[in-house]
């Protein structure tokens, strides 16, 4: 997503996976405490329907925004939404906290 007036682009990769009802506290929590972790763009969770993604913004203003830089930052969002998938399925669907579930991604 572009948005020419604040010479901006937006870049949104959606996680295949809806956080149950249930499970929505939790997968804030998780992506809050994964979020200090990240350099690169931040997870986030919209509570109305349970949609995880990873989201990144670029100003690209004085300058243009190439292939490259594109190719790049959707990868990072791949990468990001790659490493943190079993601690999201995890926290959906077997309950773990958080915490719990962070720490076994990151050990």
């Amino acid at each position: 997503m572009t948005d020419e007036r604040r010479r901006t682009a937006c870049f949104y990769l959606v996680f295949p996976t809806r956080a149950p009802q249930a499970r929505r506290a939790a997968i804030a929590e998780l992506c809050t405490r994964a979020n200090w972790r990240i350099f690169l763009g931040s997870l986030e969770m919209d509570f109305a329907n349970g949609d995880v993604r990873w989201r990144c913004a670029i100003d690209v203003e004085d300058g243009a925004l190439s292939e490259t830089m594109v190719q790049n930052t959707i990868w990072a969002g791949i990468i990001t939404l790659d490493e943190y998938h079993d601690a999201l399925m995890k926290v959906m669907f077997a309950e773990a906290d958080a915490a719990s579930a962070l720490a076994a991604t990151i050990a």
